[in-house]
């Protein structure tokens, strides 16, 4: 089974949208994209565990893309029955992986930290030159962005239906509510000026969620380019694909002096052009007129 086949179940459930706008806007549930995920999901519920495709006679592996974070505070964990100490940030996303169907399953966990002897000199310069061929050969690469913090779950909400907009003949359709230029010139102009149908705690929230540790990690772009773009991304309990991520960025990308610019403006203010202006020739240019004391 290729990865575009390979399913991780908790990154195609039903989000509500509602928390994303000021007032009742685009519609999730009638989208052609929620059909497909209910058709995948219901797929899922009737695979046994017995029919999944395990590659190996221990069955199988996830490879984890994650940060490491402070390594002065740790967790311990128990691994067959042996205790060690893994960084908060690691041992965070172990715990969330717990919960994941396909570690129930019994999917086993690559992660560096502890796969790898990190007192060991030889055993660490032997493993790096391997992680390419551990990456590319998981039956998943998963990203793990980190616990709950600033809104994440909100941002990942807008992350699913911002993607879901990208498959739609006009991604921007009903997003924003413009208002049209008024010219009365000689007196003044109101120029046009637009409203966003999301609330500015959503902008915020992405701010925030791109902002992230994870994205400034050099190693990432080899972690990812070996996984898929079904790759699951996971923030805190909830899940996307790495598609989803992909398709915000052209959306950003596609509205980048509005969207773009909203995000930046929502943690940091700018001084936005003024929307409307004195004419600057309302007074007439016309040397035949004369203005005498009388008319003061």
């Amino acid at each position: 089974m290729s990865r575009a086949n390979r399913v991780w179940p908790e990154a195609y459930e039903e989000v509500d949208t509602k928390p994303l706008w000021n007032d009742k806007q685009f519609d999730l549930s009638n989208s052609s994209l929620v059909t497909t995920l209910k058709a995948t999901k219901t797929a899922l519920n009737e695979e046994t565990e017995g029919d999944l495709p395990w590659r190996f006679v221990w069955r199988d592996y996830v490879a984890l893309s994650y940060c490491w974070g402070d390594l002065r505070i740790t967790r311990e964990i128990i691994i067959n029955g042996n205790s060690i100490q893994a960084t908060e940030n690691l041992e965070a996303a172990l715990r969330q992986l717990r919960d994941s169907r396909c570690i129930k399953q019994n999917f086993k966990v690559w992660a560096d930290a502890i796969c790898i002897d990190q007192t060991n000199l030889e055993e660490r310069g032997q493993q790096v030159g391997r992680m390419r061929d551990i990456y590319a050969s998981a039956w998943h690469v998963i990203i793990w962005l980190g616990p709950e913090v600033n809104d994440s779950s909100l941002a990942m909400i807008a992350v699913k239906h911002l993607s879901t907009r990208m498959g739609m003949g006009n991604p921007l359709d009903g997003l924003y509510r413009t208002r049209r230029t008024i010219d009365a010139r000689p007196l003044f102009i109101i120029w046009a000026t637009y409203r966003s149908s999301m609330r500015r705690e959503v902008y915020r929230s992405l701010y925030y969620f791109f902002s992230r540790q994870y994205w400034r990690r050099l190693w990432i772009l080899q972690e990812v380019a070996l996984g898929s773009r079904g790759s699951p991304v996971l923030c805190g309990t909830n899940c996307v694909l790495w598609q989803d991520i992909y398709n915000v960025s052209r959306f950003v990308e596609l509205d980048q002096n509005r969207f773009g610019r909203d995000i930046i403006a929502s943690v940091k203010p700018t001084l936005g052009a003024w929307s409307w202006e004195f004419a600057r020739d309302r007074m007439p240019n016309d040397d035949r007129l004369e203005i005498s004391s009388e008319f003061l």
